[in-house]
């Protein structure tokens, strides 16, 4: 900021290094272990959980220092407990998603997801991927014979519940709908696909044939 000593006005990368008090605070045990987890895989050696909560808490710190905000607005343990579920449980859930693209089986992928789902249970693009999965959709959009119709149904739901705004997400919960005998859901789910994308040929067919039938 402006009144800072050092670099006044200036845009600073945050360094410096562990303290001992870094490893003080009581940071969420599931946070800790999937940012160890994490760190572990970009680090040459193993990361335990206690390292990368104070590798956590020492980031924070460094930046609310640069920033001229540590201890005039709020406390130090105020600031790390507020940005474990803005900053951290989001970036965790993050490299969970596109972890699931590297998963080596159907079920590694299934796990991923649904761990990204309640590290950000707020997040419709999660819910709609775990749908995906759960259909194990090939190339061309097309559930596969073992498909889990209950769990995509589950996961496409919540993703509009979650405010989605993808009309493939919707077409995907009207086919679900519909082979699970629910032509009401499917019929409404397609209307929402049409609504987002009113010139999609793939939406005007789908909506075309369940309103036929």
């Amino acid at each position: 900021h402006a009144r800072s000593p050092d670099f006044p006005s200036a845009y600073v990368f945050p360094g410096g290094t562990l303290r001992s008090d870094d490893f003080d605070f009581d940071i969420d045990s599931t946070a800790s272990q999937h940012l160890a987890k994490a760190l572990s895989e970009r680090s040459d050696e193993p990361i335990d959980v206690h390292q990368a909560a104070a590798y956590y808490v020492s980031a924070v710190r460094e930046l609310f220092e640069e920033l001229g905000l540590m201890h005039e607005l709020v406390p130090q343990a105020a600031v790390i407990a507020l940005l474990v579920p803005g900053v951290v449980l989001p970036y965790l859930a993050d490299a969970d998603y596109y972890a699931t693209q590297a998963a080596p089986d159907l079920r590694q992928a299934r796990a991923t997801i649904a761990q990204a789902r309640q590290l950000a249970p707020y997040e419709a693009t999660y819910a709609a991927e775990a749908g995906n999965y759960a259909l194990n959709l090939d190339q061309n959009g097309n559930p596969a014979s073992d498909a889990d119709w209950a769990s995509a149904r589950e996961a496409y739901q919540a993703a509009a519940r979650l405010g989605s705004f993808s009309p493939d997400m919707f077409r995907q919960l009207a086919m679900v709908d519909e082979h699970l005998g629910d032509h009401a859901g499917a019929v409404a789910a397609a209307r929402r696909a049409l609504e987002l994308d009113r010139y999609d040929p793939t939406s005007q067919a789908l909506l075309k044939t369940l309103t036929s039938q």
